[in-house]
């Protein structure tokens, strides 16, 4: 059961490692800070699963960083439905 636990939170560092990337490029490329709550979300999940798949840290950092992403997921999430409620009254 360790091992598995252990694989599936390498496979999510992988995961989480590539959108970081993409995000990293959007914010680079389009040279905007807008991505900047998904970066750092990102990068939050990327170390809370590279400690896990470690083996390294306690449970409450574990769940300190578990909780700081999704309120960072929380902000991408607001930000990302205020932008789209502000093109659409531009649109009216």
């Amino acid at each position: 059961r360790v091992i598995e636990s252990v694989g599936g939170s390498w496979g999510l560092v992988a995961l989480f490692a590539i959108h970081l990337l993409a995000f990293v490029a959007l914010a680079l490329t389009r040279r905007t800070w807008r991505y900047l709550p998904a970066i750092c979300t990102f990068a939050l999940l990327v170390t809370l699963n590279l400690l896990q798949a470690m083996e390294w840290g306690a449970e409450s950092l574990h769940v300190a960083l578990r909780v700081l992403a999704f309120v960072g997921l929380g902000v991408s999430v607001a930000s990302w439905w205020r932008r789209r409620r502000a093109q659409a009254s531009e649109g009216d």
